[in-house]
């Protein structure tokens, strides 16, 4: 949505080009035995750059058709090999015209992907893990929230990343689909699903270990 369509008689058609484009691309990517990831800006940031005059219905209804075109170029692809980034943008703004995180989880656990990357350290949105953990989220998804600010010049208390960590960690319990990254959603290449699966093969131990370790100034 970000460039501008001079060759096609709508945006569907241009979704339907890119969609089959795309799938010869991806499934070349796993193919080739490597992991890929998808960063669908209009899932979020799209909200308050290519769609900032429209209603939120009518962008809401553009971000399904993105997911279902992203999905269609990932038919042949197991999820298993696929990461969501969900960028919400990093530069340094009141992002107050930002799409909340309610609105958009059905289409983002509608993508296929088993790892999905968030926010979920910036003022704006860090308080969204209440949105994970107010949603069933499936058995097979990986959440990787990312845990540092990008853009604040502050250095945050280890203390502070241990508590952010551990929201998540709360909320899948000891299912082995939890992971965190400094700064999903914002940084340039995430870890891939499959090194964050393999790193969590003692994910109960490291689990337990996150919470015992946690000073007692912060709660349960």
């Amino acid at each position: 949505m970000f460039q501008p369509n001079e060759h096609y008689p709508s945006a569907g058609a241009v979704l339907e080009a890119l969609a089959q484009a795309m799938r010869a691309e991806y499934e070349t990517i796993v193919g080739a035995a490597s992991c890929s990831r998808s960063t669908p800006p209009d899932l979020a940031m799209g909200r308050h750059i290519a769609f900032r005059g429209a209603s939120e219905a009518e962008f809401l209804r553009n971000a399904r058709l993105q997911v279902e075109a992203l999905n269609h170029a990932l038919a042949n692809v197991p999820a298993g090999p696929r990461a969501l980034a969900l960028v919400l943008g990093n530069y340094e703004g009141p992002h107050h015209h930002d799409i909340p995180l309610e609105r958009i989880i059905d289409l983002v656990l509608a993508v296929k992907a088993q790892a999905i990357l968030f926010e979920g350290a910036n003022p704006r949105h860090a308080h969204e893990w209440t949105v994970w953990q107010a949603t069933r989220v499936p058995e097979d998804r990986i959440l990787v929230p990312g845990v540092i600010d990008s853009v604040s010049n502050f250095v945050e208390h280890p203390a502070l990343v241990a508590e952010r960590i551990c929201r998540y960690a709360d909320i899948v319990g000891r299912r082995a689909n939890h992971c965190r990254h400094p700064t999903a959603g914002s940084a340039p290449s995430p870890a891939p699903a499959r090194f964050i699966r393999r790193s969590l093969t003692r994910s109960s131990r490291r689990w337990r270990r996150a919470r015992q370790s946690r000073p007692a100034t912060l709660g349960r």
